[in-house]
């Protein structure tokens, strides 16, 4: 059975449990296979159907197939030399993922090969990402080892990648044996190269400066995030919201992440740094979480929405905080427990697992909460998408042959971060919705708040001021009423009392003037009478006084009234002025429109229309220039009511008036 085809068997079972069985199967092959091996002068010396023949390189060849590895586990051995510390492992190990525990190690491994042409042939030799390399080679059939200088391929100043040049007389076999220390990966596999000198250029631009598919949709997905931190950026300044800051932060440093897995994709020389692949690529997930649940307590105000799950989150953000400073004091001054580091990552995940599981319990507790669904979303389907992440990163055999960019478990991972952001941004697009409009209500209950203190203040007002009215037309009713009568009664007497014409003349006008000042006070007593402001009574005080007015007069007359009259209120001003104008105009045709009829018609459509018609000589410019202030005083009362006021000849004088009904009145 292939080796890949055991992974895949067994990849189900838990690690520990898989790389237990893995081991076992290992063991019996390494057995099985001692037979085929010999060990002479100290050295490991492989059967000549190892050999790599250059003839079978034509442009490039991995070949991990013919060679042997050694970990010394001491970590003590500079120079090869094979011995009872070294564990030797079989050939098919550097075609697979290294185990954890052997990352910390040094590895050892040689190869031989044979240049089968007529000719010397140069050949260079390459491995896969690692943290350092140094290549020997032995001395004839001696145990002597001269070491081979290290060449670098340098395309620009932040890549330098190691290889060695190796050059093979004809007929020549060479054994070499390499030393290197992996790079700390959970997933990480030594892949040996031999390539032709005019390959080289094209292999290293190929894996060091290529973009594949997975690249470009990186880039794409950095651009996305890096607009969005923008924009999050812009609105935390500009409405200066703690969750927006929060917010880009989250994004900010899961950009960082995705930047620096893009710049791993295309081999740049950061990837052999272990501050880089073994620290800052979880650190900035780490710190991304943080920020995450920041902007998680702000969004939902869960101090007071969801007391308890505060707390868990605060206590998340200390436990988080405080593992990315011990794993940066355990990359330092602790480099041999990269496997407890590795076991305490998974734990933080495992644990950042079950704090999802949890919030989305509590979560789903909070009933009424558009906003909380939003979350919801996001939440599960980073969830989701991230376990589908984890648990193909552990399959890279069996989905090495998916379509791009689906055989990428990164890219399920940036499929939940895209989701999520756009739950996110769609549920604080709800939330800034819902809080203009909360601003718009406070807004409006400020206004009706305000505009009910100021009916109140106008009621008071209102209410002080017909107090008022009424208190001084009662005591203009009681006091000069009862004094313009005694006036009037006592000048009657006078005159019955007197002979002297003169006199008599004298009296005559003392009463005809007290009785105009009783009907003008009584004219502001009525108009002064909050009882009164209806159109009904206007109509009815109307029709009384100008009826009074036109049979003294000897008048005929009609008084035309639509009904029924609208239930409308009227000001005491609105009232007077259109009464003393219609008095005035009445006055003026018994004086001068020699009419014998006169029809009053009082119509109502949105406003009052009064129209006073005579059949009488019709009017004259010059009298009209005649009436002075009379007209002028008409149409300013009219002005002040908002009304109109015309004067039309027709078969005599048409005199019309339209007063509009205002809604302040009512």
């Amino acid at each position: 059975m292939k080796i890949a085809q055991l992974n895949a068997c067994f990849f189900y079972l838990p690690i520990q449990l898989n790389r237990l069985i893995q081991d076992y199967i290992w063991l019996l092959l390494v057995l099985s296979s001692i037979s085929n091996s010999a060990y002479a002068g100290g050295q490991h010396i492989r059967p000549d159907s190892t050999l790599i023949r250059t003839t079978t390189i034509k442009d490039y060849r991995r070949i991990s197939g013919e060679t042997g590895v050694y970990i010394d586990r001491t970590k003590q051995t500079d120079l090869p030399s094979p011995s009872a510390d070294f564990d030797w492992q079989r050939k098919d190990y550097v075609d697979n993922y290294i185990p954890l525990e052997n990352t910390v190690f040094p590895h050892f491994y040689q190869f031989s090969v044979y240049n089968d042409q007529p000719d010397a042939v140069i050949l260079y030799f390459h491995v896969s990402e690692n943290e350092a390399i140094r290549l020997w080679q032995h001395v004839g059939s001696t145990n002597v080892l001269r070491e081979i200088p290290a060449e670098y391929y340098q395309p620009n100043p932040n890549l330098q990648v190691a290889y060695f040049r190796l050059t093979l007389l004809p007929q020549q076999r060479q054994t070499y044996m390499a030393r290197l220390q992996p790079i700390k990966q959970a997933y990480f596999s030594l892949r040996p190269y031999l390539m032709t000198s005019t390959f080289l250029p094209l292999f290293f631009q190929d894996n060091t400066q290529g973009l594949n598919t997975d690249t470009v949709t990186s880039l794409i997905f950095c651009g996305m995030l890096g607009m969005m931190l923008l924009y999050m950026l812009a609105k935390s300044v500009q409405i200066r919201s703690a969750e927006y800051f929060y917010y880009a932060g989250y994004i900010a440093f899961f950009l960082g992440y995705f930047i620096l897995k893009t710049i791993l994709f295309s081999r740049i020389s950061l990837y052999q740094n272990p501050f880089v692949y073994s620290y800052l690529n979880n650190i900035l997930q780490v710190l991304a979480y943080c920020m995450y649940f920041q902007f998680f307590r702000k969004f939902l105000n869960t101090s007071t929405l969801l007391p308890h799950l505060d707390k868990v989150l605060t206590i998340a953000t200390v436990v988080m905080l405080t593992y990315a400073l011990l794993d940066l004091v355990a990359l330092y001054w602790l480099p041999d427990h990269y496997l407890w580091r590795i076991q305490v990552w998974h734990g933080i995940r495992i644990s950042l697992t079950l704090l999802t599981l949890y919030s989305i319990n509590q979560l789903l507790r909070v009933k009424n909460l558009v906003i909380v669904y939003y979350l919801l979303a996001g939440t599960v389907s980073f969830a989701i998408l991230g376990l589908v992440a984890m648990v193909l990163s552990g399959m890279a055999s069996e989905i090495s042959n998916w379509i791009e960019p689906f055989d990428s478990p990164l890219f399920y991972f940036k499929a939940g971060i895209a989701v999520e952001l756009i739950c996110f941004s769609l549920g604080l697009g709800y939330k800034n919705r819902m809080a203009e409009i909360q601003k718009k209500q406070a807004e409006n209950t400020l206004k009706l708040e305000r505009e009910l203190q100021a009916f109140e203040q106008y009621k008071v007002a209102t209410e002080a001021r017909e107090a008022e009215r009424k208190r001084i037309g009662g005591e203009m009713h009681d006091d000069m009423g009862s004094g313009l009568t005694s006036i009037l009664f006592l000048t009657n007497t006078l005159r019955s009392q007197l002979v002297d014409e003169g006199v008599a003349a004298t009296t005559d006008k003392i009463s005809l003037m007290a009785i105009s000042l009783v009907d003008n006070m009584n004219d502001i007593v009525w108009s002064m009478n909050a009882q009164h402001d209806t159109l009904e009574s206007l109509v009815a005080y109307l029709r009384s006084q100008m009826s009074t007015l036109l049979e003294n007069a000897e008048l005929p007359y009609q008084f035309q009234v639509e009904e029924p009259i609208p239930l409308i209120n009227l000001s005491g001003e609105q009232r007077r002025n259109i009464y003393l104008v219609v008095k005035e105009a009445v006055h003026n045709l018994i004086k001068h429109a020699q009419a014998s009829q006169v029809i009053i018609t009082l119509t109502f459509d949105q406003q009052i229309c009064l129209t006073i018609r005579d059949n009488g000589r019709g009017f004259d410019p010059e009298a009209l220039r005649k009436w002075g202030n009379g007209l002028k005083n008409m149409q300013q009362r009219m002005k002040n009511v908002h009304g109109e006021f015309q004067i039309l000849k027709d078969a005599g004088t048409v005199i019309h008036l339209e007063v509009p009904i205002n809604p302040l009145g009512n």
